[in-house]
């Protein structure tokens, strides 16, 4: 119960919102994933666009 008193108010947003963070959460998963794929690029730029490239897969394939 402690745990709900807690996490009361957050809890009841989520109910009255349906709002999650769980998109940037599978960003983030999909970030690091990438990221030993991704050693072999010689500047940051690079890097960026590989980023992009894979977090936006499923728009450019529409």
């Amino acid at each position: 119960m402690k745990t709900f008193e807690n996490w009361r108010v957050e809890i009841s947003n989520y109910h009255y919102y349906r709002f999650t963070n769980a998109s940037v959460e599978g960003d983030n998963n999909k970030i690091k994933a990438l990221q030993p794929r991704c050693y072999f690029f010689r500047n940051r730029k690079s890097y960026k666009y590989c980023i992009y490239l894979e977090c936006n897969r499923d728009l450019l394939t529409a």
